[in-house]
């Protein structure tokens, strides 16, 4: 299983690298080494080039580290995905007793990406080009993909004794 953006026969869009307040810098450079030491992006060369994006979070003084995807999800075919009915959902709940949740945070991570798509994702930063080998937040068809491929793990018990919504 493999994410795929589809850019059809559109050229490769590249940003000029942008600055970013000096205060940050150390911020983006440990976040890419965590990122790097994870194996969730790689060192890129690629005709290709978005730009990293620092969004204000609600919970901390310090921002969080983003790709800046738009441009790419503008030329992105779309995939269209069939999400589940909220009333099938709760009525599947219904008789049920015991009810847990799970994690999913860093779950775009769990989806590698197709390797012919991967120079399509990078992005720069002060030390060099990186590209993604696993679904990056933030590209228009990831959340297709997770949705896609996330119940297939639970396929076996999807309304018997798993839901995922």
């Amino acid at each position: 299983m493999y994410q795929s953006i589809d850019t059809g026969t559109h050229p490769p869009i590249a940003e000029p690298l942008r600055r970013h307040p000096r205060a940050y810098l150390q911020l983006i450079d440990d976040t890419v080494d965590n990122l790097c030491q994870a194996g969730v992006i790689e060192p890129a060369s690629s005709p290709r080039a978005a730009n990293v994006a620092l969004v204000k979070k609600r919970d901390s003084p310090l921002p969080r580290v983003t790709v800046d995807f738009r441009k790419l999800n503008s030329v992105t075919i779309k995939q269209k995905i069939t999400l589940p009915r909220i009333r099938d959902c709760l009525d599947a709940l219904s008789g049920s007793v015991y009810f847990t949740t799970c994690d999913v945070s860093h779950s775009f991570y769990s989806l590698p990406l197709k390797p012919s798509d991967k120079p399509k994702t990078a992005f720069l930063t002060r030390k060099g080009q990186w590209q993604w080998t696993r679904s990056p937040m933030g590209t228009s068809n990831s959340p297709a993909a997770f949705s896609t491929h996330g119940p297939s793990i639970t396929r076996t018990y999807l309304l018997n004794c798993a839901l995922l919504c």
